[in-house]
């Protein structure tokens, strides 16, 4: 993944994203590198937030400490760190003071600081710290060694079990900080054993402070060049890729800042060479309010009313959870139902193939930086998606709407990272605290709804463990560890517990009969079903009607048998989200009346793709709930 620099310019105090400043040029000695954490994913730190920040150092290091460490009229940034949950790391000044975290298991924000931000705590007298003797000094400033008993002068009387404490010599400079470990008051009595575990360690100098006051008027005329060139160079990767294409432009926007900033680049690019474009907003049904509203308004105020389409799913995300179980990390059916489905049916509608501008940026994920600027969907047939700030970092997608004074989504100020559904299991377990407080009684309604799906306890639950399903995270120690193996053993298990008997009603057997002959040559007897490929026969399914139901019985081995289910599946518990219908380029699909979808063998080829893209098909084997809908 790609790191993207942060530069500083001592004069002005401000952020750069080149190594120069617009106001005093390269600037010699006055410009240098801020030292963080890659890849770089920084953003501005927000009212909001700083305010709950400031409140947090309040509270642990002493009353009046938070405006003074993270003063008003300086700007501040945030670098979004790897952690078990949210981190970053705060900037001021051009200097990490420290990393703001949520705690997985505390369940509450800490701030832990790191070398700069002890020694602006040490300056300010603040509490948490612990006075070594010269011995202790050179063993931890110059090689990092724990903290032991027999070193300690001082330390704040205040100071508990577990706390981050910053070390300081016997002048008030901070020579490191680090952890309190347990029975550590017994340990200073009987003046043996180690105190606090250290972290970060440095010789002992003075904090390196700016002072100068700074606006984010003043870091757009620092960045203004950079910011041109950058949005020039967009511009022109639209202009070529519509213009080479001919294919009609649709622009994805979710109300994020990453979709609006793409927003504001394609209406220049467009509007410049008279391209026609559409704006695509995928209301999912599980949208935050505030994003619903927003789309509107801000699709209002730029004067494109008459260019946005809204397009919804085609079942009810709670309706569709029955069938799949809650989405996870590792199972994002929710995506491919809700969002993609809808889409494609929509491409569909205006030719079948189109351009489609969307804000992806390679920063975010291994697998995006791989695919490219420019990609052809798996999913949606026909689409061309190109991303015009695949190679911007997060800091010139704020500077870029900041310079272009528009309205950003008001989720963003609540401290949310993605502004996307309420359900997603992408969030951190800080954004689902601020999403419990938006959505209030639904959201209470759904923990309830996973937690009797999935079976969880109060403890899973509280960890957010839900937004996985396979292999849980590393900081649950050895956790729950499930192969998807193990996943369609247990699926076998419950279908052999029927003996592979099922009785379905003539219209489905029907249908389940079509899509078999989309992957297999299938031979119907008087009594029995064959199945085979290429002469070889794969399976064999005994039948025999009864009533109103035909009684199925599969045979045949546990490979073919779990591949047959997921036809069955499909036949039986279609949710008509219409991915099959889009991208079948003979036509060969059609929704019928009741429940599911029609294959007119008239016109299917075989091909089989319409199964590979279909989420009943494609997730029966990654979640158990298909089974047991389907053993209902």
């Amino acid at each position: 993944m790609r790191f993207y620099p942060l530069y500083w310019c001592k004069k002005c105090n401000v952020p750069l994203i080149k190594e120069s400043c617009d106001i005093h040029g390269q600037g010699g000695d006055a410009i240098f590198n801020v030292k963080i954490t890659p890849p770089g994913n920084i953003k501005p730190l927000f009212t909001k937030e700083g305010n709950k920040l400031r409140n947090l150092i309040d509270e642990v290091y002493g009353e009046g400490l938070g405006s003074k460490l993270i003063p008003k009229n300086r700007i501040v940034l945030l670098n979004k760190v790897p952690h078990a949950d949210l981190a970053y790391e705060v900037i001021v000044d051009g200097r990490v003071l420290g990393v703001w975290r949520y705690d997985v298991e505390e369940g509450h924000w800490s701030f832990l600081p790191h070398m700069e931000g002890a020694r602006r705590l040490a300056t300010l007298r603040a509490k948490k710290w612990v006075m070594v003797d010269e011995g202790a000094e050179k063993a931890i400033a110059r090689e990092g060694k724990n903290l032991l008993a027999p070193g300690i002068i001082d330390y704040d009387q205040e100071i508990k079990e577990g706390d981050y404490v910053f070390v300081i010599n016997e002048e008030w400079k901070a020579i490191a900080t680090g952890k309190v470990l347990s029975n550590f008051k017994d340990k200073i009595l009987r003046r043996r054993g180690a105190v606090v575990k250290v972290k970060h360690f440095d010789e002992p100098r003075n904090a390196e402070f700016i002072d100068k006051e700074a606006t984010w008027d003043d870091v757009l005329k620092a960045n203004m060049k950079a910011l041109i060139e950058k949005e020039e160079k967009a511009i022109k990767f639209i202009r070529e890729v519509c213009e080479k294409t001919n294919k009609p432009v649709l622009i994805s926007f979710s109300g994020g800042k990453d979709s609006l900033a793409v927003l504001l680049l394609a209406r220049k690019a467009l509007n410049s060479i008279g391209k026609d474009f559409y704006i695509i907003f995928t209301n999912t049904g599980v949208e935050y309010p505030e994003t619903d509203n927003y789309v509107k308004h801000i699709i209002s105020d730029l004067n494109l009313s008459h260019k946005l389409i809204e397009i919804k799913p085609s079942i009810d995300f709670f309706s569709a959870v029955k069938i799949f179980g809650p989405p996870a990390r590792d199972l994002r059916w929710c995506c491919k139902v809700c969002k993609l489905a809808p889409l494609a049916k929509f491409i569909k509608e205006i030719g079948g193939e189109c351009v489609t501008l969307i804000g992806l940026r390679g920063i975010e994920s291994a697998k995006r930086k791989k695919q490219g600027a420019i990609w052809k969907s798996f999913w949606v047939k026909g689409q061309i998606g190109a991303s015009p700030i695949y190679e911007w970092s997060t800091l010139d997608v704020w500077l870029y709407l900041i310079k272009e004074g528009v309205e950003i989504n008001p989720l963003y100020y609540e401290g949310l990272e993605r502004i996307g559904c309420w359900v997603c299991p992408s969030m951190d377990l800080a954004e689902m605290e601020t999403a419990k407080e938006l959505i209030g009684k639904m959201w209470e309604e759904y923990m309830d709804l996973i937690k009797r799906n999935l079976r969880l306890t109060d403890h899973e639950m509280k960890k957010g463990l839900w937004r996985w399903r396979f292999k849980w995270p590393d900081w649950m120690g050895e956790g729950r560890k499930r192969s998807l193996r193990d996943l369609k053993l247990e699926i076998y298990d419950m279908l052999s517990s029927r003996g592979f008997k099922f009785g379905i009603k003539k219209n489905a057997f029907k249908r389940f009969i079509s899509i078999l002959k989309t992957a297999y040559d299938v031979h119907i007897g008087e009594d029995c079903i064959l199945m085979s490929q290429d002469g070889v026969t794969i399976s064999k399914i005994c039948i025999h009607e009864d009533n109103r139901d035909v009684i199925m019985k599969f045979m045949g081995s546990k490979k073919s048998l779990l591949e047959i289910f997921r036809f069955l599946a499909r036949a039986t518990l279609c949710i008509k989200c219409g991915l099959c219908m889009s991208i079948c380029p003979y036509g060969a699909i059609r929704p019928l009346e009741g429940q599911g979808v029609e294959i007119l063998e008239d016109k299917c080829t075989s091909c089989g793709e319409c199964n590979s893209l279909c989420p009943i098909w494609v997730y029966s084997l990654k979640t158990t709930n298909i089974a047991k809908k389907l053993l209902e």
